[in-house]
């Protein structure tokens, strides 16, 4: 029993009890209301590969928090990265593939740009990537103008596609999270992870410390840049082409996904299969709506209010621990 009880204590201070009690409800909803919603291929579409480009862009944004930022740039990579591949993307499978690598480059650089320009000026994230998230939007917007769909391949391999495909019933979506989660976890376990947290936490004393605050923040915007550029063609892939005005969607929702996993938005706590988690609660949510025929526009209503209630939990939760 007390085993029980500590584990509830644990979830509730990580954040996380609210939604996974929220999320059974839901699958309670689904199974009552449309049978076939629950079935495996129905939840491996929802959950995993219509929600890649979410989970992917909130693992960027959660390292960001996690270091002590904000990042408001997420919807201007994503979209600009987008209309490169879309324009670009053609040829070969090996032309197919070096494209979607230049996604991740070019979100990667973007990434940097952001880094460089905050930790050079000593300006504050949010404002910084408030302003080279319109860039990067502006961008895209310049180079596709219109919607458009992806330019047919050679052979019937599309690189693209095949990120939202499965390797004997198994998500390639979820191979990638994976992918992503596990690295997280080593990078936890070492040195410059240590050092990260350690900055999110307390920067004046990681300063003291000895710590290389700058080229830490550096390389964090630079890994999120290159995780929103891998949305970028996660969207890609999800929709068959590209629309310069689609990003904007996913900032909201990323940064729900990220609080309600359990993110502190001051720094210094936080892991990415939490955040995972998030975007699984949100896909859900999504789900559901779309279940109940709800109008779309509420969506965004309902993951504001989320976003406040996740802020707010984590707020009197730190005052409790103060």
């Amino acid at each position: 029993m007390n085993v029980f009880k500590n584990s509830l204590q644990r979830l509730a201070e990580s954040g996380l009890l609210v939604p996974i009690l929220f999320a059974v409800v839901l699958l309670a909803i689904y199974g009552a209301l449309s049978p076939g919603s629950l079935s495996p291929n129905q939840l491996k579409y929802t959950l995993i590969n219509a929600s890649l480009t979410l989970a992917l862009a909130a693992a960027g944004l959660a390292i960001v928090v996690i270091v002590g930022g904000l990042d408001m740039s997420p919807a201007g990579v994503i979209a600009m990265t987008n209309a490169i591949l879309t324009i670009n993307y053609g040829g070969g499978p090996a032309q197919q593939i070096m494209w979607i690598l230049a996604s991740v480059a070019i979100g990667v650089l973007a990434g940097l740009v952001n880094g460089l320009i905050v930790t050079a000026f000593k300006l504050e994230p949010v404002v910084v990537t408030l302003g080279t998230g319109f860039v990067y939007s502006g961008i895209a917007l310049l180079l596709l103008p219109k919607p458009r769909g992806l330019e047919p391949v050679a052979g019937d391999f599309s690189a693209v596609a095949f990120l939202t495909s499965d390797i004997g019933g198994v998500p390639v979506g979820l191979l990638i999270m994976l992918l992503v989660i596990v690295g997280w976890a080593l990078l936890r376990r070492s040195r410059f992870g240590a050092q990260l947290m350690s900055v999110g936490s307390d920067e004046e004393s990681a300063q003291y410390s000895g710590f290389k605050v700058r080229r830490i923040k550096l390389v964090s915007f630079a890994i999120a840049g290159g995780l929103y550029g891998a949305a970028g063609a996660a969207l890609t892939s999800q929709t068959s082409g590209g629309d310069s005005q689609i990003g904007t969607a996913y900032l909201l929702a990323a940064f729900a996904a990220v609080v309600v996993g359990g993110t502190s938005l001051r720094g210094g706590q936080g892991s990415l299969w939490r955040t995972a988690l998030g975007v699984v609660f949100l896909g859900l949510i999504t789900n559901a709506f779309n279940l109940l025929a709800i109008d779309p526009i509420y969506q965004s209503i309902v993951q504001g209010a989320i976003v406040l209630v996740a802020v707010g939990a984590d707020a009197l939760t730190r005052r409790r621990a103060g």
